[in-house]
């Protein structure tokens, strides 16, 4: 289950069961512009997928169940399952976030030193440039809408560390690729 749509949806129904319109209406809310959806059917894919795996399950309808009813809404909640497979996924994601920077590491060693210190500078221009969009102060609070104080708390810290420790890797690379240039000629 690779689609981040699935694990975003997954995410609101451990919070809080719910059925596909609000969950909807909670997505776009919660996940803002980090995860937009095209649509609504994003949505029910996702509920589909999940229940498919046992990653959700559909509650028993909480109001009448007249046949004079318009079709219920069934609401949804994750099961023990679901939220395991949550956490999982989410030490995944720290395990590929190393490995990607390994990636870029590798792959900007693979350039002459010239072309990688021009590859750096464009990393640090794209890196201070981010810098300027994250709002690195936590009594910024555009976010509070739909999310925990503590999330965005949490969010602002993770950001002024991450553009604090880009910047510094930039600075050793930097270093060390001017003095392979240096000693090549």
């Amino acid at each position: 289950m690779r689609s981040p749509y699935n694990w975003a949806v997954l995410a609101l129904l451990i919070e809080l069961p719910s059925y596909g319109y609000e969950l909807a209406q909670r997505f776009e809310r919660t996940y803002e512009d980090a995860l937009r959806l095209s649509s609504h059917a994003q949505v029910y894919k996702a509920l589909d997928a999940l229940q498919a795996r046992g990653l959700i399950e559909a509650l028993p309808p909480d109001g009448p169940t007249d046949e004079d009813l318009r079709q219920p809404r069934p609401r949804y909640r994750a099961s023990p399952q679901g939220v395991q497979s949550y956490e999982d996924w989410l030490v995944a994601q720290a395990n590929e976030e190393r490995e990607r920077a390994w990636l870029l590491t590798r792959a900007l060693t693979l350039l002459k030193p010239r072309a990688a210190l021009a590859v750096i500078d464009r990393l640090e221009h794209a890196y201070r440039e981010e810098a300027k969009r994250t709002p690195l102060d936590t009594t910024d609070d555009r976010f509070l809408d739909g999310a925990s104080e503590l999330s965005t708390e949490l969010i602002h810290e993770q950001d002024r560390l991450l553009v604090k420790a880009r910047l510094s890797w930039i600075e050793v690379a930097r270093g060390k690729l001017r003095a392979l240039a240096a000693k090549r000629g």
